[in-house]
């Protein structure tokens, strides 16, 4: 098994940005237990801007804002944004699958979702989870047959693998793929 490959040819000068890093963190709405909440998102931003990264933000949901909000059109124009990226930050999410397929470093986000039924391998990739207070309930979102995954028992609408995600999270996972630590 191996994670589906995407080619882009795109030359460093043929860049949106010089150097810059991608974020989807769209709410999902009917699976909130795909979300993020807790990250300030404008200490990620400020952080990165003092490096010398531009942060993007993509997406039609609702979300927090990153950084600056680029509205990519065409699937195209989504694949020509992420193939020039330096990493990628985002909730398990076509997004995320496509950043994967082009071999860029990629933070993803999983509450309940066990992303080794998903993806193989994991040098290129950095998960951000937290923990269930159940252990036996911390992959729930497999315990059924089902294309939406199961409501969370704790707490339907804010489960508890997806909040009080911490912004240390997010940066840690990101210098990791970057190698900035």
């Amino acid at each position: 098994m191996r994670n589906s490959r995407l080619y882009v040819d795109q030359p460093s000068h043929h860049r949106l940005f010089k150097k810059f890093i991608v974020f989807h963190i769209d709410r999902t709405h009917n699976m909130p237990y795909r979300d993020v909440y807790g990250v300030n998102w404008e200490f990620v931003n400020n952080y990165y801007q003092r490096l010398g990264y531009t942060c993007i933000q993509v997406g039609k949901g609702a979300h927090e804002d990153v950084g600056t909000y680029f509205h990519t059109e065409t699937r195209q124009m989504l694949l020509y944004l992420l193939a020039g990226a330096d990493a990628v930050c985002a909730i398990d999410s076509g997004v995320a699958q496509i950043s994967v397929a082009l071999g860029k470093p990629t933070a993803i986000f999983t509450g309940s979702v066990d992303l080794k039924l998903r993806y193989v391998g994991f040098d290129n990739i950095q998960v951000i989870k937290n923990k269930c207070p159940k252990p036996e309930l911390e992959y729930c979102y497999h315990t059924a047959v089902s294309t939406t995954g199961v409501k969370c028992v704790i707490n339907e609408k804010e489960p508890p693998c997806t909040k009080n995600f911490h912004e240390w999270q997010v940066v840690g996972a990101l210098n990791k793929l970057l190698n900035l630590n």
